[in-house]
C-alpha cells in the first residue's frame, strides 16, 4: 500500500470528513500559490511595529491595578525567560516605565490611539487569512477588518492581562496553600504544573479567537480546531527551540551588536506568524473541501432524473 493510500485512509477527528491527504494537497498548494513567507514576512513587521502601542495599552492598565507592588519584578523575570536571548531586554525598560508611572492622559484620547495603533497588527494578519473561495470565505470592507482589529485586540489583552495575573498571584496562592495544608514537595509540583497548564489554556484559548474571529468565513469556525491545536502546539515547540539555539549556539551579540535584540526579536515574530498562517491554512483547507464535497453532492442529486 502506497503512502497515498495510508493517507487517504485517515480521517482525523475535527476534519469534517476529509481524509489526510486531500488536507496536506489543498495546504501545499495553496502555501505555494499564495507565498506564505511573503504574507508572513508582512504580518511580522506589522506585529513589531504594533508591538510596542500594545506594551502601552497593556501594562498602563496593570499600573492601575490593586495588584502585588514586586509584580514589576515577577514579570522581568518571565519576559526574560520567554524571549529568546536578550530579545527581552529591548522590551523592559519602557515596561518598567509604563508601569511604575501611572499616567491619566493615556487613558483619554493618546489610550485610544496606542488601541488603534496596537490593532495594525492584528489588522495584517486578517489580511493574511483572506481567500478567493467564495463558497467558503466572505469579502469584509476595511471598516469591518479594522473593528474586528480592534475586538480582538481587546479580547486578546484581557487574556495577557488574565496570564500575567495568574503569574504574579499563582507563586503568592501556591506558597499559602503549602503553608495552609503543610504540605510536601510533591504537592508543590503539582501546583506548579496545574498553574502553567492554566496559561497554556489561556494561550491555546488566545489562538482559538485569532482564528474564529480572524478568518472571514461565512460560518465561525470553533474555537477549539485542528489549526488552533497545531499552532499552540508548534509555537510552543518552536518558542523553546529557538531560545536554546539562541541562548547556547549563536553569536548574534557579537556580529550585531546592540542590535542583536531587534533582530532576535523579529526573527521569533516571524517564526510565529509563519505558524498561524500554517494553522489558518489547515483549517482553511478543511472547510473548503467539506464546502467543495457539499456543493458538488448537491449539484449530482439535482441533475438526477426525477
Amino acid at each position: 500500500m502506497t503512502i497515498r493510500r495510508k493517507l487517504e485512509q485517515i480521517v482525523l477527528p475535527g476534519f469534517m470528513g476529509c481524509n489526510l491527504f486531500e488536507i496536506l494537497e489543498f495546504i501545499y498548494l495553496e502555501i505555494k500559490q499564495n507565498k506564505l513567507a511573503v504574507r508572513a514576512n508582512a504580518m511580522a513587521f506589522s506585529f513589531f511595529i504594533s508591538l510596542f502601542p500594545s506594551l502601552l495599552v497593556l501594562f498602563t492598565t496593570l499600573a492601575y491595578l490593586p495588584i502585588h507592588k514586586n509584580y514589576n519584578t515577577v514579570i522581568t523575570t518571565y519576559i526574560n525567560e520567554l524571549l529568546p536571548g536578550n530579545a527581552g531586554t529591548l522590551l523592559l525598560t519602557t515596561i518598567k516605565d509604563i508601569t511604575t508611572k501611572p499616567r491619566g492622559s493615556l487613558l483619554s484620547f493618546g489610550f485610544l490611539l496606542a488601541i488603534y495603533f496596537s490593532s495594525n497588527g492584528l489588522l495584517a494578519m486578517i489580511s493574511g487569512f483572506r481567500k478567493a473561495y467564495p463558497l467558503t470565505f466572505v469579502q469584509r470592507h476595511w471598516v469591518k477588518e479594522r473593528l474586528v482589529a480592534i475586538q480582538m485586540t481587546f479580547l486578546l489583552g484581557l487574556l495577557l492581562i488574565a496570564s500575567f495575573l495568574l503569574i504574579i498571584f499563582g507563586n503568592m496562592l501556591i506558597v499559602w496553600l503549602l503553608k495552609l495544608l503543610k504540605a510536601n514537595i510533591l504537592l508543590s509540583v503539582v501546583l506548579t504544573l496545574l498553574r502553567w497548564l492554566v496559561i497554556l489554556g489561556l494561550f491555546f484559548l488566545g489562538i482559538g479567537i485569532i482564528y474564529r474571529l480572524g478568518m472571514p468565513l461565512r460560518e465561525k469556525y470553533s474555537i477549539v480546531s485542528p489549526g488552533t491545536i497545531v499552532a499552540t502546539v508548534f509555537s510552543i515547540i518552536s518558542s523553546l527551540i529557538f531560545s536554546d539555539y539562541i541562548e547556547n549556539f549563536s553569536n548574534y551579540n557579537k556580529v550585531y551588536g546592540s542590535i542583536g535584540s531587534i533582530i532576535v526579536l523579529m526573527l521569533w515574530i516571524q517564526i510565529n506568524a509563519i505558524i498561524l498562517l500554517i494553522g489558518f491554512e489547515l483549517n482553511a483547507a478543511i472547510v473548503i473541501r467539506k464546502d467543495l464535497k457539499t456543493k458538488t453532492l448537491s449539484s449530482s442529486l439535482s441533475e438526477k432524473p426525477i
